[in-house]
């Protein structure tokens, strides 16, 4: 579907923008980028929660998991969930 594949594509150029210059993006865009990843994941397409961890593996291996303290326990109970989407994309 077209709209998957824009959303997909948009993630990977985020991901290559956050990748360069992720430190240097406000804080609420930070935040922002952060909240709309977690949401994502229950994304019905594969290809989007794919996109999705692809993002926020980059966001991590930048050295900032300690800068986003919720992530882990998150991921934890999405593997909890009832929601095949949700459970697949943590």
């Amino acid at each position: 579907d077209e709209q998957e594949a824009t959303r997909s594509l948009s993630g990977l150029i985020l991901k290559n923008n956050a990748k360069s210059h992720y430190e240097k993006f406000p804080d609420d865009v930070r935040s922002y980028i952060k909240q709309e990843c977690l949401s994502a994941l229950g994304d019905r397409s594969p290809l989007i929660r794919a996109t999705v961890g692809i993002l926020i593996t980059t966001i991590v291996t930048k050295g900032l998991l300690e800068q986003w303290p919720t992530l882990l326990e998150h991921l934890y109970s999405c593997l909890d969930s009832p929601d095949i989407n949700l459970c697949e994309g943590a």
